[in-house]
């Protein structure tokens, strides 16, 4: 018997919630496609010598990534970072090759590569101006293409 007499007061509150504050599914899932923008997703090259010439043609910085397939780090930095929108939208501005350096060794060994994942980032003319191996993280790797961005804009 008392949940009889609750429920009409919970379809009142429901009605009054839906009437007056606009609270229904519907609204709900409108505002939030509204206010949600698409996730972006950075378009990623794998031929280190096309994308550095690309980024000298278009004046851009290039942000190369040399790893391997069976390097857990490496794997990691790919599924967490590297595909992740906070990234692409750190790097809309620069054009984005990973190498495989089992498949593209001319072009890891053309760079010095020893240890992965190791990143960098070049200004538009080909020099190096940042340099990591490792992956410690998103925020890490944010914080390392920010500081290569910051470099190469001072040189």
């Amino acid at each position: 018997m008392r949940v009889l007499r609750k429920a009409p007061s919970l379809a009142f509150a429901v009605f009054a919630c839906v009437g007056l504050f606009g609270c229904s599914s519907e609204s709900a899932n409108s505002q939030s496609a509204v206010a949600s923008p698409p996730v972006a997703k950075a378009t990623w090259s794998t031929n280190f010598f096309e994308a550095r010439q690309q980024a000298k043609k278009e004046n851009k910085l290039l942000l190369a990534v040399f790893s391997a397939k069976w390097c857990k780090p490496c794997q990691d930095l790919h599924n967490q970072a590297l595909d992740s929108p906070e990234l692409a939208q750190a790097t809309k501005d620069m054009v984005l090759v990973t190498v495989d350096v089992d498949e593209y060794k001319s072009a890891a060994d053309g760079q010095g590569v020893g240890a992965i994942p190791d990143a960098r980032i070049y200004n538009a003319n080909g020099d190096a101006v940042l340099k990591t191996v490792g992956y410690g993280g998103l925020a890490s790797f944010l914080s390392f293409v920010q500081e290569g961005r910051m470099r190469a804009s001072a040189k």
